[in-house]
């Protein structure tokens, strides 16, 4: 008898614990719902809704893409021919292009494959193939 009191109290203690979180997440959600829109910085909405629909998925494949790269700070970023920006992840293939850059010579095309990747909400470029257009190419 006593382990079926013991075994209800503790029933009835989880079902008000239970209750009592639906019941916060449901003012939370209704509270959420009776709040005004936001109204500041219309533009920076805007602004992150655009930069939104030019981010390209994670895990997405830049085949054969041309464009050039452009040194930003301590690192580059690629500028493709659409005009689509990504800032290029440091691993050989970089390397290699960088010594490349150094030399004196005017911006090249490069052809470039690569894996898009995404942190923080913006995107990065995993460079597996570049290859620098020949001059007679131009």
């Amino acid at each position: 008898m006593r382990s079926s009191r013991v075994a209800s109290s503790s029933l009835s203690r989880a079902l008000m614990c239970a209750t009592t979180v639906v019941v916060f997440v449901a003012v939370g959600l209704v509270q959420g719902a009776n709040e005004p829109a936001p109204t500041s910085a219309p533009l920076e909405n805007e602004s992150k809704a655009a930069a939104a629909k030019q981010r390209v998925r994670e895990g997405a494949r830049l085949l054969e893409q041309q464009g050039s790269f452009q040194p930003a700070g301590d690192r580059f970023m690629f500028v493709g021919q659409d005009q689509a920006r990504f800032m290029v992840l440091e691993n050989l293939a970089l390397q290699r292009i960088a010594l490349a850059l150094s030399e004196p010579q005017t911006a090249p095309t490069w052809t470039v494959t690569g894996i898009v990747t995404e942190f923080r909400g913006a995107n990065y470029l995993l460079v597996t193939r570049a290859v620098m257009a020949s001059d007679k190419a131009k």
